[in-house]
This record gives C-alpha cells, sequence and structure tokens, in this order.
C-alpha cells in the first residue's frame, strides 16, 4: 500500500470455522500498520478452536512512491 492510503484489516474475508461453526467473533488481530510510515507491518491473526490455537501472518508493506 502507498504512505497515506487507508487498508481495513479487520475480519472481512477471514475464514474461521469448523464443522460449519463460526468462530470470527473469538478471532484476535494483533499488530499494527502506521499507513504514514513506509515500511514492513506484521500483524497475526489468531483463534482458538476446539482447545488448539490457529494463526496465520500477514504482512503489509507501505511504500512512500516519492521516494
Amino acid at each position: 500500500m502507498k504512505v497515506g492510503e487507508d487498508i481495513d484489516l479487520g475480519k472481512d474475508g477471514i475464514i474461521a470455522r469448523k464443522a460449519g461453526k463460526s468462530y470470527l467473533d473469538d478471532l484476535i488481530i494483533e499488530g499494527e500498520v502506521d499507513n504514514t510510515k513506509p515500511g514492513t507491518y506484521e500483524l497475526v491473526y489468531k483463534v482458538t478452536i476446539d482447545d488448539k490455537e490457529h494463526k496465520r501472518k500477514r504482512l503489509i508493506t507501505v511504500i512512500d512512491e516519492n521516494v
């Protein structure tokens, strides 16, 4: 993404279900993205299902096209 752009880092597009039951309400998103500073930011999406933690990492890169 470009510096200053907005990005939806929420739960849209995330699948967190097992055997037809949704666990989306239990999803925890850790990390932050500062869209005003170039860099690479890591987010961790995690949810516990049947006493087992599942997590996925997502890298977001903010670039300044004026540099």
